[in-house]
């Protein structure tokens, strides 16, 4: 049996699946780390993402394998992570230190899975942390490909921790919208537009205030 760190996320939804193995990992086509068949990720991203996990892999023979699909078609995804894991040599093959990170788009599920050389180094509370907080905020809003370009990075970095290594970064490391870089600029318009009319009917009234204290004085009060 394979010693693994496993982490399942089920984004959106429960799914129970006790389905026979169907040879999805048997059929995957791998472009350097990433076996994209979801398609969800640019070629310039996929690019970037390899070049980093090859920098990865040469200062510490360490391995992400990226992949994608769209459906489960009735498989168990734990199942098909260890399958991925059996069948392609992932990492360094006597260090045991590769990690799968798969996304079942359709189904809305990920999970890592950490081989038997990473056990112990990367703990499970770690790996739940960059799920929570480094994709599902992508994934959420069906942002998969920079859920996955940030997810990647993150994993990288903290797995060259491990052999004290510092990794380079290729691209840029997406970050989550906030509600003010979606925001329409004509709605704020629209609201500085009042402000400003609040603003100038404060001056106003605060200058009709004083010009009628003036004019209210006697002649000779100095």
């Amino acid at each position: 049996m394979i010693k693994k760190i496993l982490i399942t996320a089920l984004m959106f939804l429960s799914l129970a699946s006790t389905g026979v193995f169907a040879s999805i990992a048997d059929n995957l086509k791998f472009n350097g780390y990433i076996a994209d068949q979801a398609e969800v990720l640019s070629e310039e991203m996929e690019a970037d993402i390899n070049r980093t996990l090859h920098d990865l892999n040469k200062k510490t023979k360490a391995a992400i394998a990226v992949v994608t699909v769209k459906s489960l078609e009735g498989e168990n995804i734990d199942t098909l992570n260890e399958n991925i894991l059996k069948t392609y040599q992932i990492a360094d093959a006597e260090m045991k230190n590769g990690i799968v990170f798969l996304v079942v788009v359709e189904d809305h599920q990920l999970q890592l899975l950490l081989d038997q050389g990473l056990v112990g180094e990367v703990k499970p509370e770690e790996l739940k942390e960059i799920v929570n907080k480094d994709i599902i905020p992508f994934f959420q809003k069906a942002e998969y490909d920079k859920g996955i370009m940030n997810g990647t990075y993150v994993m990288a970095d903290r797995v060259a921790g491990v052999y004290d290594k510092t990794i380079e970064h290729f691209g840029k490391i997406p970050k989550p919208k906030s509600i003010f870089s979606t925001f329409n600029k004509n709605w704020l318009w629209l609201l500085i537009i009042p402000i400003l009319g609040i603003i100038g009917g404060i001056i106003y009234s605060v200058a009709a205030k004083k010009q009628k204290e003036e004019n209210s004085k006697p002649e000779n009060e100095i």
